[in-house]
């Protein structure tokens, strides 16, 4: 199941460790992000304007939704436009999304609520989307 293979129509062997340990940098910042939601949905509501710690917190968990979606929508894109000039466009995805990764950490580790600590590990584990490597989507 290396992606590699798979992807370049080679013999396709047994799945390495490292498939598996790619696999899981990838889905992590999906149920870091998820959890994230749940948590702040399941919060209880309040009845006055939030403080600037909550609004930091929700603006690093917009940001980091906004990274998922971003990154999924170059991967879309790289679909329909896979030539040697277009991996080019992943240095403005990247451009885009470093901001991105920049504010979900800082509304983590600076907000205030129930979802700091997941916000702000979906920020880091968003970071390792962006990493270059050498298979199939990356």
């Amino acid at each position: 199941m290396s992606f590699t293979r798979e992807f370049l129509g080679g013999n396709v062997g047994l799945p390495t460790g490292l498939d598996y340990l790619i696999l899981i940098l990838m889905l992590m910042p999906h149920v870091a992000v998820g959890i994230s939601w749940w948590l702040w949905l399941r919060s209880p509501p309040r009845s006055w304007l939030p403080r600037w710690g909550s609004s930091l917190l929700l603006l690093g968990l917009v940001a980091g939704s906004l990274n998922l979606i971003l990154f999924w929508g170059w991967v879309l894109w790289l679909h329909f436009h896979y030539t040697t000039e277009a991996w080019k466009m992943q240095e403005h995805f990247l451009g885009i999304a470093r901001y991105l990764i920049l504010v979900t950490i800082a509304g983590g580790a600076f907000g205030e609520g129930r979802v700091q600590v997941t916000v702000c590990i979906a920020g880091i584990l968003g970071f390792f989307l962006w990493l270059p490597t050498g298979f199939g989507v990356l």
